[in-house]
């Protein structure tokens, strides 16, 4: 009975120390997955702090550049618009130019109109004398001349001193390049020269 009774308890302590044992065995199994969790999650955080690190110079490098482009063609721009501008508006025509080189503001004289509040008509012209202007500012640093304008279905807002006036422009631009106007009223144009007009039914035969 002494003999099976040290074997009864010799066998429970058995069971409780293999316990212990298993307990401790998933511990340390647990302890070494998440050790290698936390190696695999420090090696992603710094792969994307590095990408951070490379896209924030990008950023910086590219705000520079930016500002850069826009303090040497700014200048120039402006200089070209209000000279286009001078012709339609008037000779004390100025402009107020964004971050993207685009109109925020206009100025005849004293008077400074944000471009939202300029009629429809006027936003119409200055996106027309914006494209000229552009395409001007490209030949003169360019080898390959005048590039290109493309205007599709302009004018319809501007009024009829100012449409003879803006069809000038489309003359002289038309000499020294060349200029494509779609639209659905030719009338609008009468007052191009020199321009060469195609219907839609004959360029449809040429294809």
């Amino acid at each position: 009975r002494s003999y099976r009774s040290a074997i009864s308890g010799a066998a429970v302590e058995l069971a409780r120390l293999e316990s212990h044992i298993q307990l401790a065995a998933g511990a340390s199994e647990r302890h070494a997955k998440a050790h290698a969790a936390l190696e695999a999650a420090e090696n992603r955080l710094a792969s994307i702090q590095r990408r951070a690190n490379a896209a924030q110079r990008l950023r910086e490098v590219m705000i520079r550049h930016r500002e850069s482009s826009r303090k040497r063609y700014a200048a120039p721009f402006a200089d070209k618009l209000a000279r286009l501008a001078a012709r339609v508006f008037g000779e004390e025509t100025g402009f107020g130019l964004d971050d993207q080189l685009s109109i925020a503001t206009r100025s005849i004289g004293s008077r400074t109109v944000n471009l939202d509040h300029l009629s429809g008509g006027a936003q119409e012209q200055l996106a027309i004398l914006t494209r000229f202007a552009i395409a001007d500012l490209v030949a003169d640093s360019s080898t390959h001349g005048v590039v290109p304008v493309f205007i599709d279905d302009a004018l319809g807002s501007t009024d009829p001193v100012r449409l003879t006036r803006i069809s000038t422009l489309f003359g002289e631009a038309g000499r020294d390049g060349q200029v494509f106007v779609l639209t659905c009223v030719p009338e609008r144009y009468n007052y191009v020269s020199p321009k060469i007009m195609y219907d839609i039914d004959s360029l449809k035969s040429r294809v």
